[in-house]
C-alpha cells in the first residue's frame, strides 16, 4: 500500500480549502445588505455582502478564523462572539458594515459565552443569553436612534440550561426556551417583557420539548413559530 502523503502541499488536502462560501444571510429589514461566512483567505472569517453588486468586504480576521456572525435588521452592523483563541468564551462585539475595528458592546460585563444575539427589526433593541459560574442571563441593551447603545441590562437569570433569545418587531419581547420548568432536557418557551423581565406568557407540554423559530413579523402579531 502507497503510504499516505501527510506533507504540507499534499494534493489531497486541496479539497478541504477550496473557496467556498458556507453560509449567506441578508438583513432582514436591508436586502441590498447581506452577510457571508467565506474561506477565500483560506480559514473562514466574516465579510459584509452588497446583494446588488456581489462585492464582498472582510470584516474579521481572525487566527482561528471566525465562522459564527449576525447581521442587524437594518444592515447597519455586524455582531459576533469574540473569544480568546476559540474557547468560546468572551463578549459580542459590532463591526459597521463597511468595516472597521470591533466594538465591545458589554465592556462591563465578566467574560460569558452565548449561542446567538438577537436584533429588533426596529432596530433598537439587542438582546442575548450570557452563560457562566453563576447560570444563564437573558441580558437585553437599546440602542438609540444615532446607533449609540445603552448599558446592558439583566431581565431574567435562570440556573438551567437555557437558549435564545428571539426577539419582536419593536424589541418589546423577548422568547426564550429553558429547561427550567422540566428539570431535564426539555424546553419551555418563555415570553418576557423586556423592559421589566415579568412573563408575560409561557409555554409546556409535559410529554413534548417546545422549540422556538423565531417571531413572526409585525404585520401578523406577536405569534412564535414553533
Amino acid at each position: 500500500m502507497k503510504p499516505l502523503d501527510l506533507s504540507e502541499n499534499a494534493p489531497w488536502k486541496k479539497r478541504y480549502t477550496v473557496p467556498q462560501a458556507v453560509w449567506a444571510t441578508v438583513a432582514a429589514g436591508n436586502p441590498a445588505r447581506g452577510l457571508v461566512c467565506h474561506n477565500c483567505t483560506g480559514k473562514l472569517q466574516l465579510y459584509s455582502w452588497e446583494t446588488a453588486s456581489g462585492a464582498l468586504t472582510q470584516l474579521t480576521d481572525r487566527p482561528k478564523g471566525q465562522q459564527v456572525g449576525v447581521i442587524d435588521a437594518t444592515g447597519e452592523f455586524i455582531y459576533y462572539l469574540q473569544d480568546q483563541a476559540g474557547n468560546e468564551q468572551g463578549h459580542f462585539v459590532r463591526v459597521p458594515f463597511a468595516g472597521g475595528e470591533p466594538q465591545d458592546i458589554t465592556p462591563s460585563l465578566a467574560l460569558y459565552s452565548s449561542w446567538q444575539i438577537s436584533t429588533s427589526a426596529a432596530g433598537r433593541h439587542l438582546a442575548f443569553i450570557a452563560s457562566g459560574r453563576e447560570g444563564f442571563k437573558l441580558m437585553v441593551l437599546e440602542q438609540a436612534a444615532d446607533g449609540a447603545l445603552g448599558e446592558p441590562r439583566c431581565i431574567w437569570t435562570s440556573k438551567a440550561l437555557s437558549t435564545g433569545p428571539w426577539l419582536n418587531h419593536d424589541g418589546s419581547v423577548a422568547l426564550v426556551m429553558t429547561t427550567e420548568r422540566s428539570g431535564r432536557n426539555a424546553y419551555a418557551l418563555l415570553a418576557l417583557d423586556t423592559r421589566s423581565g415579568a412573563i408575560l406568557n409561557e409555554w409546556e407540554e409535559a410529554a413534548a420539548s417546545v422549540s422556538c423559530g423565531g417571531l413572526a413579523p409585525a404585520a401578523v402579531g406577536p405569534l412564535a413559530a414553533v
